[in-house]
């Protein structure tokens, strides 16, 4: 039927395809799906495959009702065709694919901006989920995070499908939850239909098929080498996620982390603020480092070029701390190279200039790279 999707049989198609060339079929020919063609009257059947830069494209099939219908001369104008219709498929197909990029590029972008709106994960998670279903659509997505202290998990921030068990505040042992297994997938892990009942005879709380939640894709959320916990997409289709929409999620996830982190930190840093009653001084202070937070945020997500965003970048991290000098470097792991791609408008170390290569071995960032961990050094004069 047109518009329906099906994986080609081991036919009539898969044959025509790998053996590159046109497939006359008779009407005297034994099979089924034939049979049933020449029954309604289409007694004869041409198979011609379709290449665009020699990748199959698909394959055009002609019935005809007489027999031995096809010729020579049909087969060479078919193939003529099949060339031509081919090419305007494979044209289409990059069209869209461009035109999804493009989708997800600036979901992406957007996306980082939210996140890095606020330090309040509870306050920006609605747009946050409504910005990833233009990308990655879900009929409940949710963040479950480990409490390794306590041996429990928690699903503090939800949309969608409500599953009783798993209300934001309520926990739930780590034991029970295939959470903690999830996390150890750590390129994430797509779950079919299909594929519950092994995860239900292991975690059989909750099971969620009751409520026609049957798939799900859930990737670990990881901050500075700690696993925080792990982001879920669960559908009410058996079987709608590809390995396409496993990276977009994890690209999702990489920037969701972050923002946990900064919102657990804040969180307790108000906590802590709390206890001892800061002064409004301190008060005031840690408001404007929120709002300067909250603009670096806005300016990193603001372009999808970094180039464009070093400068403005720069001045806002100097008004919460004092430098006189910033310089950014890429890391290529394969090549064991920093390269320099920002060097601020006083530059007072020399060989650090914009576009420098430095080995990585022997090199501070080196060791930062290998630590995993800021270093402070100061009088290094001494």
């Amino acid at each position: 039927e047109p518009g329906q999707a099906r994986r080609p049989p081991r036919g009539f198609t898969q044959w025509a395809l790998e053996e590159r060339r046109t497939l006359i079929i008779a009407e005297d020919y034994p099979d089924p799906l034939h049979e049933i063609a020449v029954s309604a009257g289409l007694k004869s059947l041409m198979v011609v495959p379709m290449f665009s830069e020699n990748e199959p494209v698909g394959a055009m099939h002609l019935r005809a009702t007489a027999s031995n219908a096809c010729t020579d001369r049909h087969i060479a104008f078919a193939e003529s065709v099949a060339t031509q219709v081919a090419g305007a498929v494979a044209s289409a197909r990059l069209h869209t694919e461009l035109e999804r990029e493009s989708e997800e590029r600036n979901a992406l972008s957007e996306i980082g901006r939210i996140v890095g709106s606020s330090l309040d994960i509870s306050e920006i998670f609605q747009r946050f989920a409504d910005e990833v279903a233009r990308i990655l659509p879900f009929d409940r997505v949710s963040v479950s995070l480990v409490d390794k202290a306590r041996d429990v998990v928690t699903q503090p921030y939800t949309v969608g499908v409500p599953i009783q068990g798993w209300e934001p505040g309520e926990t739930i042992s780590l034991k029970r939850s295939a959470t903690e297994d999830f996390i150890n997938h750590q390129t994430g892990i797509i779950l079919r239909e299909c594929d519950w009942d092994s995860v239900d005879a292991q975690f059989p709380y909750p099971d969620t098929r009751d409520l026609g939640l049957l798939s799900l894709i859930s990737v670990p959320l990881v901050s500075r080498g700690e696993a925080l916990g792990v982001l879920n997409f669960r559908s009410i289709l058996p079987d709608p996620y590809t390995k396409r929409d496993l990276d977009l999620a994890r690209r999702v996830a990489s920037y969701l982390s972050g923002a946990i982190v900064n919102s657990q930190l804040y969180s307790e840093q108000l906590r802590t603020e709390e206890a001892l009653r800061i002064s409004e001084k301190e008060a005031r202070t840690l408001a404007h480092q929120q709002e300067v937070m909250a603009d670096i945020g806005k300016i990193i997500s603001s372009s999808l070029d970094i180039n464009d965003v070093y400068e403005e970048f720069a001045h806002e991290v100097q008004k919460l701390i004092r430098f006189e000098m910033m310089h950014i470097g890429m890391v290529d792991i394969a090549k064991q190279t920093y390269t320099i791609a920002y060097v601020s408008d006083i530059d007072i170390v020399p060989g650090r200039d914009v576009g420098d290569v430095i080995p990585l071995a022997g090199s501070m960032a080196g060791a930062i790279v290998k630590s995993e961990d800021g270093v402070l050094l100061q009088d290094v004069s001494e």
